[in-house]
């Protein structure tokens, strides 16, 4: 990872030619990509994963899957890849849409962050989670998200757009 660089984008989200190395402090007025992966299940359930109690953000709080994307990469290849990485599955691109993007400037890093949701049917025995980043993983409801939400299990960042996740569909003849 500290050899991992990141394309940096400027505030339109146009790439500016440059990049970065992870862990480096962005100039102003520079952002980077991150993508949140919501594999939706079976049963209107969904894919979350538990970030390992010695990452230095957000240790040991419930998420979706996602991450930085590297140089190179655009949005989906980057949901793809941190699926892959991190829980094993391999999603088809055909069966997920990016179903909201926002300005996630946060006291990390600056970034734009696109939201995908992907429907997969998956068995929690599926599942291979990766060993430096996540802890464990369930499939869980709606209602058992948001009452992690309010117990503060989960990422806080995600009440942001929590509700496009709910009801957002990937086709529309769904």
């Amino acid at each position: 990872m500290e050899n991992e660089y990141w394309d940096i984008l400027d505030s339109n989200r146009n790439k500016t030619g440059r990049t970065i190395q992870r862990g480096k402090k962005l100039a102003d007025g520079d952002f980077h990509l991150v993508v949140h992966v919501w594999i939706r299940t079976s049963k209107n359930r969904y894919i979350i994963s538990k970030r390992k109690y010695n990452r230095p953000i957000f240790p040991g709080l419930w998420e979706c899957t996602g991450g930085s994307a590297i140089a190179g990469d655009d949005s989906l290849t980057t949901a793809l890849k941190e699926t892959k990485e991190e829980l094993g599955i391999d999603l088809d691109p055909k069966k997920g849409r990016m179903i909201h993007q926002y300005n996630g400037t946060n006291t990390f890093s600056p970034n734009f962050i696109d939201v995908w949701l992907f429907e997969k049917k998956v068995k929690i025995e599926d599942i291979v989670c990766q060993e430096t980043e996540v802890e464990e993983a369930r499939i869980v409801g709606k209602e058992e998200i948001l009452k992690m939400m309010k117990t503060k299990e989960f990422v806080p960042i995600f009440d942001v757009y929590l509700p496009i996740v709910f009801e957002s569909k990937v086709k529309e003849e769904f």
